[in-house]
């Protein structure tokens, strides 16, 4: 087995070589005038990470992906929110699918294998027909559209997951009043997928559990009266907070961000100092 995982480890590594450092900085350079921290080039870089965490749970497993897959991994991820750059609706994928394409045709970039089912996977990542779920586990942990949502999902969970949740629906106009629901579904389904897929790979999946419970427990209590922050509870004034930063242009996903905190509830302190140790634990080049 560990022969296995140093050879997965070496695919991973040669694959980053050639792509990692192109499309990530492709990535940020498309972002440049955008402010969208939810989504930015630090969003698809974490997804790359929660990629490279399940290849490493597949080998463990015994289910090690190819070279292919682990090539058309890496061009999926830094391309599937791109449309975000121009357009904020769910159908995004789109936009991203184009600027794939005109990525690999202006810099005259010979297309990779299995191109088309790059295209259609960042077109899809976001759809939520059901006809996308699987009905079984078989083959589909390295089906590429099923590894770029889920590694998407991913990136919900957990305390960065609750910014870019807020982030995200405020600027699509969603109201307050409906933000715990809405999101509190989402949630759920991008869990239910993650557990259809890949619920086998301890202990990678207990992991995973732990930050959606982090997520879904915030967003759950959202509404919650019992908290005791008047003139609300301590997670509306979280998203309030968050408002602010959005409105101010104040990235507090940016790594090593010190964006003071004046609150003196003890929760809401607490919540920005997990905020911010997961910011700092990304591995970012």
């Amino acid at each position: 087995m560990k022969i296995l995982r140093e050879k997965s480890n070496s695919l991973v590594s040669s694959v980053e070589k050639q792509w990692l450092s192109l499309l990530y900085h492709h990535c940020r350079q498309t972002f440049g005038s955008t402010f969208l921290p939810s989504h930015d080039h630090l969003h698809h870089f974490r997804v790359w990470h929660f990629a490279r965490q399940v290849f490493a749970a597949l080998d463990q497993a015994g289910r090690p992906v190819s070279p292919l897959k682990i090539e058309q991994t890496i061009i999926a991820v830094f391309f599937h929110d791109l449309g975000l750059s121009v357009t904020l609706e769910e159908t995004h994928g789109t936009a991203s699918k184009d600027m794939c394409i005109a990525f690999f045709r202006d810099n005259r970039f010979l297309y990779p294998a299995g191109f088309d089912e790059i295209l259609d996977a960042i077109e899809k990542h976001d759809e939520k027909s059901a006809d996308l779920f699987p009905a079984k586990i078989s083959d589909e942990r390295h089906d590429l559209l099923h590894i770029l949502k889920v590694c998407d999902d991913l990136d919900a969970f957990g305390y960065t997951g609750i910014y870019r949740y807020a982030e995200i629906y405020m600027l699509r106009g969603i109201p307050d009043e409906i933000l715990a629901d809405r999101v509190s579904s989402n949630l759920q389904n991008r869990h239910e997928h993650f557990s259809a897929i890949y619920g086998v790979l301890d202990p990678f999946t207990r992991i995973q559990e732990n930050r959606f419970r982090i997520a879904h427990d915030f967003y759950s209590g959202l509404n919650d009266p019992a908290d005791n922050y008047p003139p609300g509870n301590y997670r509306q004034k979280i998203i309030d907070m968050f408002r602010e930063k959005i409105l101010l242009r104040e990235n507090i996903l940016a790594p090593g961000s010190t964006t003071p905190i004046t609150e003196k509830n003890e929760k809401i302190q607490e919540f920005f100092s997990h905020l911010r140790q997961e910011n700092d634990s990304w591995p970012y080049p």
